[in-house]
């Protein structure tokens, strides 16, 4: 008879028989209740063992209505959280079909309706920045400032992340981190590289260097307890330990930090591992495109289409030129001003040159000022000696003109005493026009 185990092994990835466990193991409990002694005093394999048998004896018992035990499974998950409640189902359906229990779309349709409404998580996360990640690294050891700082820097999962080996991550000169996530990691199956910022690089090359001697203290712990733990020599992982430790010592980390308060509706943390890759995803939109950071986080929907013209080289360098906002510690400051510094002395460089050509043009506008001074002023010399020659002129052409009416009145005189009455009307006449025109020559 085919049970819970034989079910999870349709899944490959760990997260995917995590799921579909925790789905059927929440049926199961809600048919039978609590098992005694599964959750209390107990090895994981043991209570694994416990509902691989009670998952038998539900398949074996026909009296069961298997719908109405769906549908009320589906109806008291009303006040959980949506997302969940719905994996449940669905791995539910899933186990319900690989044992040949098949109802109709319409029929799970009906069941799903009975689920929570809306999308997403209901447990009231607190705001995360640099500065509330940063105080809680300061209660932490090398091993976690460096698990904290790639998750940061790179929007891995933290599934994706605990499957690394030492050959996935290539550092370059620059003190970038190339990493090369395989398919068989990932959430969707397919490859993906993305980027390690220069902080997480430091802090990952000093949990290297201890990472040996870790794994060796870490075994010795176990000594005595019946605990497995991977030899040195045959684990290759960056990270050599599971995500139930990574959630143990980050919750411990907030509790010293004084933020390890927990959501009173669901009774889940509110500040969890996950909202590391949040945290990638709110941060480095500030200063890439909301592409380049949904292709580097390996979201499904920026796989194909238009992105694929875009060159490994030209996603990294828009990664590295924005990923200072990723930086927990000081470094993130150092990078901002020294960017802030490079945009000064540009733009001081460029107001020098600029008041240097107005320098000159100035300098040009003078010149010319001065020559056409002096051009003016040689023009009102030559007008004013022109204008003193004119009245010299004038005056000397004045005394001709006296002279020449005296002459006349003198030579009128000697005449007019010969001249008939006619001829003196005609002279006088003749003397008048000659005066007007007199008149006229002296006014031009």
């Amino acid at each position: 008879m085919p049970n819970l185990e034989e079910y999870t092994r349709l899944y490959t990835k760990k997260g995917s028989i995590g799921n579909a466990r925790a789905g059927v193991i929440h049926f199961l409990t809600f048919v039978y209740g609590d098992q005694p002694g599964v959750k209390e005093g107990t090895t994981k394999k043991a209570q694994l063992e416990a509902y691989n048998q009670l998952s038998e004896t539900y398949l074996q018992d026909t009296t069961r209505d298997r719908l109405t035990d769906a549908m009320k499974f589906s109806a008291s998950m009303s006040g959980d959280i949506p997302h969940s409640a719905k994996n449940r189902l669905a791995s539910l359906r899933g186990f319900f079909s690989f044992n040949g229990i098949e109802f109709s779309d319409r029929q799970w349709k009906q069941a799903s309706l009975k689920l929570p409404k809306g999308k997403g998580a209901r447990t009231r996360e607190l705001e995360i920045d640099t500065v509330t990640i940063r105080s809680v690294l300061e209660h932490a050891d090398i091993r976690m400032k460096a698990l904290v700082t790639f998750l940061c820097s790179t929007g891995c999962r933290i599934g994706e992340t605990l499957c690394l080996q030492m050959e996935d991550v290539v550092f370059d000169a620059n003190g970038i981190g190339t990493v090369n996530i395989p398919g068989a990691c990932t959430k969707t199956g397919q490859n993906r590289t993305c980027y390690c910022s220069s902080e997480a690089v430091k802090y990952l090359k000093e949990w290297l260097r201890i990472r040996e001697s870790y794994m060796r203290s870490a075994a010795n712990k176990g000594n005595g307890l019946g605990v497995s733990r991977p030899d040195i020599g045959s684990d290759n992982r960056i990270f050599p330990f599971d995500a139930h430790s990574v959630n143990v010592s980050w919750n411990n980390l907030t509790v010293k930090a004084g933020l390890g308060s927990i959501d009173r509706t669901t009774n889940r943390r509110q500040f969890h591992v996950h909202m590391f890759r949040k945290f990638f995803r709110t941060q480095l939109a500030m200063k890439c495109s909301v592409d380049v950071v949904e292709f580097l986080m390996g979201h499904e929907g920026y796989l194909a289409g238009s992105y694929v013209r875009l060159t490994k080289a030209q996603i990294k360098e828009s990664y590295v030129k924005g990923s200072s906002v990723l930086h927990i510690f000081g470094d993130a400051d150092v990078s901002e001003i020294r960017e802030e510094l490079e945009t000064t002395v540009k733009t001081l460089t460029e107001t020098r040159t600029n008041q240097e050509k107005s320098s000159m043009a100035l300098s040009s506008i003078v010149l010319e000022n001065t020559e056409l001074r002096g051009q003016l002023a040689e023009m009102r010399d030559q007008i004013a000696q022109t204008q003193a020659q004119n009245r010299a002129e004038l005056a000397v052409m004045q005394e001709q003109l006296n002279e020449i009416s005296k002459l006349l009145s003198s030579l009128n005189s000697e005449r007019r005493d010969g001249l008939t009455a006619q001829g003196r009307r005609d002279e006088d006449i003749a003397i008048d026009e000659g005066k007007k025109i007199a008149k006229t020559l002296l006014k031009k």
